[in-house]
């Protein structure tokens, strides 16, 4: 399965973002089905959603024209690693990138080294935060095994019932959502993404 992800309309920037994502091998599939099954969100809110990409589609956003025309981003309070409970409206301000991942995912874990570059490279902006949720219903013990192993330092969340995945419409992972600073989604995208790719990184930083 391909990465696809969610605009209002199709531009050749947005074709070249998704020529730019990693093409995972022929054992890896792009998107990992979930362990179960979850509502897909309404085509209504598929069309809401808005790409972040460069070109027409990002000046909008930047401009601040797109950022109230996404669904709003579902508040959620879930524990981290450390136990410490973070809410999602308690970010409200800032642009969150918030990313559905579990340790038994190969096409999750393609992508961690670039997310965690990319959460090193922006972690000092006060506008911007990064959410992982894993939805590995094991619990605990195997993503903080899996975290330490891989020198990740980037914040990992827990939701072991995929009740929070569910409510996202989340039926594979990686699944990825940017959340703007009203508390729209303003972009997301299911499959594994390359986050060095300069295009997204120059949105990102547009946004912040």
């Amino acid at each position: 399965m391909k990465t696809r992800c969610s605009s209002r309309a199709a531009s050749s920037t947005l074709q070249r973002v998704r020529l730019s994502a990693p093409t995972p091998k022929a054992s890896v599939p792009a998107v990992v089905p979930a362990p179960s099954k979850v509502s897909k969100p309404s085509k209504s809110d598929t069309i809401a959603a808005k790409e972040l990409a460069g070109g027409i589609a990002l000046a909008r956003l930047v401009a601040g024209s797109g950022t109230d025309a996404g669904r709003p981003a579902l508040d959620f309070v879930l524990p981290e690693l450390s136990g410490r409970d973070v809410s999602l409206g308690a970010m409200r301000g800032k642009v969150v990138l918030v990313n559905f991942w579990a340790p038994w995912c190969p096409s999750c874990r393609s992508e961690m080294p670039s997310l965690e570059k990319l959460y090193r490279d922006l972690r000092s902006y006060p506008d911007f935060a990064l959410l992982t949720v894993s939805i590995d219903q094991r619990g605990k013990a195997p993503v903080a095994k899996f975290m330490a192993t891989s020198g990740y330092d980037f914040p990992v969340l827990l939701d072991t019932s995929d009740a929070i995945s569910a409510a996202y419409g989340v039926s594979g992972i990686p699944s990825t959502f940017v959340i703007g600073r009203h508390g729209r989604i303003i972009w997301n995208c299911a499959g594994a993404l390359d986050w060095s790719n300069p295009t997204i990184r120059e949105a990102l930083r547009k946004l912040l």
